[in-house]
């Protein structure tokens, strides 16, 4: 389904019973919706709402740059859109971003935030490495310039190569993604520092980081704990940026407990 917000059409997907406890999630730049096909099985007694953040899956893209702020209130809109007053949050990536915005900016609509494979700033280093990936998405004309280097950071060689089928998958999922999407949310995260506002989030907080992460490292998520009062972080061995799809029965247990 799709409902304009902020200017364009946000494609949202909203499965499980109508009674039950909402969940929300939010993919990682350049993904979309299909990235929590793994997790579906496991929510099967929730309310389980997808998106498919500006320029990704099947949502338009308006003009960029965007902000993390702008992404967020994407999320209230369709929060607001579906009369949905309080909901749990599952992020990763960007999507733990914009799940930060919404524990110290919009709080009082969540029951608890679960931040995966993210961080809470950006370094020095950021906006000239996604200028150059978007000058080489740009002059190409489609991701596929990014795509090859994009899946090593994202799953291990053991997984590649255990599951083909999916990688494949997640590679379509990539082309998918608009320039303007790509662009727009990749200067979103090229420098933003949350650092004073993490002590403000006030939802309970689960951290969840795969340990081989080469883009948000178990240190990165260290410092989001030490910045959010009683959060707790989790560990999973063996995975890198995407440890939902890499190893998903673990996540989905943890995710479980979580939600609980």
């Amino acid at each position: 389904m799709k409902v304009r917000i902020n200017g364009f059409d946000l494609a949202y997907f909203l499965d499980g019973p109508q009674d039950a406890p909402v969940v929300t999630f939010c993919h990682s730049l350049a993904a979309d919706s299909g990235m929590w096909d793994e997790q579906m099985p496991a929510l099967k007694n929730r309310r389980v709402l997808r998106l498919d953040m500006r320029g990704h899956g099947q949502s338009t893209a308006p003009k960029g740059p965007y902000t993390l702020h702008q992404l967020a209130s994407d999320v209230v809109g369709i929060w607001d859109h579906l009369k949905i007053e309080r909901s749990d949050f599952v992020g990763l990536s960007i999507g733990g971003m914009i799940g930060q915005v919404l524990g110290f900016a919009h709080g009082d609509r969540l029951n608890s935030l679960m931040l995966c494979d993210t961080r809470s700033s950006s370094d020095s280093s950021q906006a000239k490495i996604w200028e150059d990936r978007i000058a080489m998405v740009q002059q190409a004309g489609s991701l596929e310039p990014v795509i090859g280097g994009t899946i090593p950071r994202w799953f291990s060689e053991d997984f590649v190569a255990r599951a083909p089928q999916r990688t494949e998958e997640i590679r379509r999922m990539m082309r998918r993604c608009s320039l303007e999407g790509y662009a727009g949310c990749g200067r979103a995260i090229s420098v933003f520092d949350f650092t004073n506002e993490l002590p403000r989030i006030k939802a309970r907080t689960l951290i969840v980081v795969g340990r081989d992460d080469p883009s948000a490292t178990v240190a990165d998520h260290e410092a989001i704990q030490r910045g959010i009062a009683g959060s707790r972080l989790r560990i999973i061995e063996k995975c890198r940026h995407l440890p939902n799809v890499e190893d998903p029965k673990t996540f989905n247990a943890i995710m479980s407990d979580w939600l609980q």
